[in-house]
């Protein structure tokens, strides 16, 4: 069995939960969180890490709701990158109205510079687990 938030990656961490809040738990019971991804093209089956593992996935569910208090940016990231999908290319597009620097010059952020954000948020949840 795999410990999930010892053995796996922060992103491998963050994609099984994004898929697992996304769908409810194993127990079937909905959390409030629903992916349209998952609505429209269902479970994304094989591969990854197993997302059975509950406990682990309530604890990550913890420390986001810890980093949502902390940092609220951050925290809108990583839902939208690892709960609803989002590439680089859209959380810059998206993200780019949250910050002061390029909503009052009217510039767009660049995918790169979103990558290097979902670093540092990946740094922070980590720090959180």
């Amino acid at each position: 069995m795999i410990d999930l938030i010892n053995d796996c990656s922060i992103e491998e961490i963050l994609t099984a939960w994004g898929r697992w809040a996304g769908q409810g738990n194993s127990n079937g019971s909905y959390l409030g969180y629903k992916s349209f991804h998952s609505v429209i093209f269902g479970s994304c089956g094989g591969g990854g890490v197993s997302v059975s593992q509950d406990d682990d996935m309530m604890a990550v569910g913890r420390a986001m709701s810890q980093l949502k208090a902390l940092n609220p940016f951050y925290f809108k990231m990583l839902k939208l990158r690892y709960l609803y999908g989002y590439s680089y290319t859209r959380l810059a597009s998206k993200l780019s109205r949250d910050l002061p620097e390029y909503r009052n010059n009217h510039k767009r952020m660049c995918h790169k510079t979103a990558k290097v954000l979902v670093g540092e948020a990946h740094e922070a949840i980590e720090r959180l687990l």
